[in-house]
């Protein structure tokens, strides 16, 4: 039953420009806008200040692979007053003609928490 509680969304982050493409819409399971989630500068404001350094080292690796963690747990801001659970599990970083990637899962908690 935990999987009908979650929602899993593939993310594809340029690691130059900070540029994040989701392959759903995880803006509107989060209820925010959608260009605030094509932005790592944006996501990591609306990350809950205790779990911000974690998800603040998981995507700004600029190219280090040698240092992802396996998994991130953090609370994002889904209105003024609802936070989200969400996991950002290990990336792959790949390169293509445009530069480096990292290509991951975000495994959102339907519902919110506390």
């Amino acid at each position: 039953q935990a999987a009908d509680q979650e929602a899993a969304f593939m993310d594809r982050q340029d690691i130059a420009s900070g540029r994040v493409d989701w392959d759903g819409p995880i803006h509107e399971m989060l209820g925010i806008d959608r260009e605030a989630m094509n932005n790592a500068a944006h996501i990591l404001g609306l990350v809950h200040p205790e779990d911000r350094s974690a998800l603040a080292a998981l995507l700004a690796l600029g190219g280090d692979a040698t240092h992802l963690p396996g998994a991130t747990a953090f609370r994002l801001q889904s209105t003024a007053s609802r936070w989200m659970g969400v996991r950002a599990t290990q990336p792959t970083l790949i390169s293509d003609s445009g530069g480096p990637l990292l290509v991951g899962t975000w495994i959102v908690q339907r519902g919110g928490i506390a």
